[in-house]
Formats: C-alpha cells, structure tokens, sequence
C-alpha cells in the first residue's frame, strides 16, 4: 500500500543498486471483477530519487485504466505536490464536460478505496443500488464513453444483480 524513499533504500542494499518500481496498480489480477479506480495514493514524495524508474501495471480494462494511471502520472510529474483527490478530479477533467458527471458517479462507487484502505477492493453497498442503475443508464447510453462501458459492465451488472438478489430465508 505504501512505497517510500527507505523502502527502496533498503531494497537497494540487497540487490546493490537502486531498484526499479514495478508498481503493482491499477491491475486487477487478483480481483478481475472489480475496477481499481482509487488515485495512488501511498508513494512518498521522494521516491524519485531513491529508484531508477517506476512502471505501473494496468488492468487489461485498458479505458478503466486510464483513470487511476493519469493520477501516477501527475504523481510523477510533482511528487511533493502530489494530492490524490486533486489528481482523481484532474483526471477527470481531462474528459469532455458533458462526461465529467457520468465519471465522478463512477469514482463514488469504485474509485474510492486503493490498496489497505477500508472497502478494498471497491464494491457498492446495498444503499448504492439506485446510483448503480443510473450510472449504468448513463454509462450504456453515452458513446463517447463506449470504451468504459464495456470495461466496466460486467462488473457493474453483476454488482447490480447481487445487491437485488433476496437475503436467503431462514
């Protein structure tokens, strides 16, 4: 969950050189039902200077993916200055306006939670039903965020079908 400066110099006494950073986020290969959609969050303002490079690992859910990647690289761009929720809303700001609402509903259910942080990985809650179905409305019914739909309907109908299923009888 976290990477500072200390941790790459002690993994550089091991290995005699400064370590390159294969930063294992936003990939959901332990979870390929849910976008990983969080800001990073948890990497020190100076670990540039401590490593030799820093690479992110995305979800194969390549439109998903950009979200969490443009929030590492304005990371890289200013560490000291980073500030994740900054980053999250720049991000999307980078997406025409008409958008930006539709993909600030999508972060409320599945970009709010990274590595080590309570209600990881994402998944909406029961009282999030109806904002469900209106991002999914929203979500199938604009093209210009054809990509994101299709990387995220699976996961956003799934979680739609299990929060309408009935609690078992006792």
């Amino acid at each position: 969950a976290t990477i500072t400066g200390a941790d790459a110099d002690e993994f550089a006494d091991w290995i005699g050189r400064k370590p390159i950073v294969w930063d294992n986020y936003p990939v959901n290969d332990m979870f390929p039902w849910r976008p990983l959609l969080a800001p990073v969050k948890g990497r020190s303002a100076d670990l540039g200077a401590h490593v030799a490079g820093l690479m992110a690992n995305p979800m194969k859910q390549w439109y998903a993916s950009r979200l969490p990647l443009a929030t590492l690289a304005e990371y890289l761009n200013d560490p000291a200055r980073y500030a994740a929720e900054k980053a999250q809303a720049d991000a999307i700001g980078e997406y025409p306006p008409a958008d930006r609402a539709t993909l600030r509903e999508l972060m409320s259910i599945y970009g709010d939670a990274f590595l080590g942080e309570a209600n990881y990985p994402p998944k909406p809650a029961p009282a999030q039903l109806d904002a469900c179905k209106d991002l999914r409305k929203k979500l199938s019914t604009e093209k210009s965020l054809a990509g994101l739909w299709q990387d995220v309907q699976p996961t956003l109908d799934a979680d739609i079908a299990a929060i309408e299923q009935p609690a078992p009888k006792q």
